[in-house]
């Protein structure tokens, strides 16, 4: 892909990203110590952040006609049938309750192209709350109209009990026909707390690879300049807001400044299946995933960030412990039964008794 040369903060921002090595790509011990993306979960990588969890879990793979084209839903190329499906969100939910268990700080978890169906609703839901760990959270979904009115997109919000949660009303610039169904915003509220979560899953444009905000369509454009309008908005109250989404381009470019502190973009959180318009198909790797906070959420994360103290300091030598004492037991889980009980009791996510 070639690049104009240009002296927008953004693009600057991009291209230095662009290589980025895969070293902050998650690894999950319920994957055989693999991303979601190589073992086929999902075409989306997790992300955590200020004490969010939010990923596109991808739907049930399947083939999808454009014109007289052929291709898939995803970029894994997966066609599923519905026992595959099931296994998969299986899956999903192991590796959800794996980020949790290393993350108890984790307080919302955010999901877009989750299930639809009853069943599989259900297949989820009593695999995730398998764990007594997960009891915590209540789940939310994002249907807003019904099946007959709206394609569904699987919005799924679980949050923690210690919050009363109330469905608030999207600003009227939000409230568009083709966003039925992928934008939903919640208020989250405790004694000494509010904040809002906005979980969103944007329509797919043909953006995903644009480095600069005039390269976007026209119909990114109009996505990017509401959510600009949303965070203006936000911060004129001084609201404590989070949105965490699959925009279908690169959340940098919702910030045209060069300070993104206290926000989450990994590079290339994604991938997409690229036809050449033939037999010919390649994967490439993309940036459309993020989580925005608000310019007050923004500096109570910084305030956090750097008033660690000897709590965080701490925190930090026991997470560098378990990491080592994690990699010596799955090096070793094939030579002791003592050390396969130990990785499966603090890795292996084993169930509480009566379960």
């Amino acid at each position: 892909m070639t690049h104009t040369r240009t002296t927008d903060h953004t693009s600057e921002r991009l291209q230095s990203r662009k290589y980025e090595a895969y070293a902050s790509v998650p690894l999950f011990h319920s994957l055989g110590g693999n991303d979601v993306i190589t073992a086929q979960v999902s075409d989306h990588h997790p992300l955590v952040h200020d004490g969010v969890l939010f990923w596109n879990i991808m739907m049930q793979g399947k083939i999808r006609s454009r014109g007289s084209k052929a291709g898939f839903n995803n970029g894994l190329g997966l066609i599923e049938n519905d026992a595959q499906y099931q296994e998969r969100l299986i899956k999903v939910a192991k590796v959800i309750a794996e980020i949790v268990l290393r993350d108890p700080k984790i307080h919302v978890i955010g999901l877009c192209e989750g299930p639809v169906r009853t069943g599989d609703i259900k297949k989820i839901h009593s695999a995730l709350f398998k764990y007594q760990f997960m009891h915590k959270f209540a789940l939310h979904t994002g249907f807003t109209v019904s099946d007959h009115a709206a394609a569904q997109w699987g919005l799924f919000m679980l949050a923690d009990k210690k919050y009363a949660i109330k469905e608030f009303p999207l600003p009227h610039y939000l409230q568009r026909k083709e966003l039925v169904n992928r934008v939903m915003l919640w208020r989250m509220q405790k004694p000494d707390e509010e904040k809002y979560f906005m979980l969103a899953h944007l329509p797919f444009g043909r953006d995903e690879h644009a480095t600069e905000i005039r390269h976007l369509s026209s119909q990114g454009h109009e996505y990017r300049n509401t959510l600009v309008r949303l965070k203006e908005d936000y911060d004129r109250e001084s609201k404590h807001l989070i949105i965490a989404a699959d925009y279908n381009f690169n959340p940098v470019l919702v910030d045209a400044s060069s300070e993104t502190f206290g926000y989450q973009i990994p590079a290339n959180n994604s991938i997409v299946l690229c036809s050449d318009g033939g037999e010919r198909e390649e994967i490439e790797h993309v940036t459309v995933d993020g989580i925005l906070l608000s310019r007050m959420a923004r500096q109570k994360f910084h305030s956090a960030y750097h008033n660690l103290g000897l709590f965080g300091w701490l925190k930090a030598e026991n997470s560098l412990a378990l990491k080592f004492e994690s990699c010596h037991l799955s090096e070793n889980r094939y030579h002791s039964a003592d050390l396969q009980r130990s990785y499966d009791k603090r890795f292996g996510l084993v169930l509480y008794k009566g379960q």
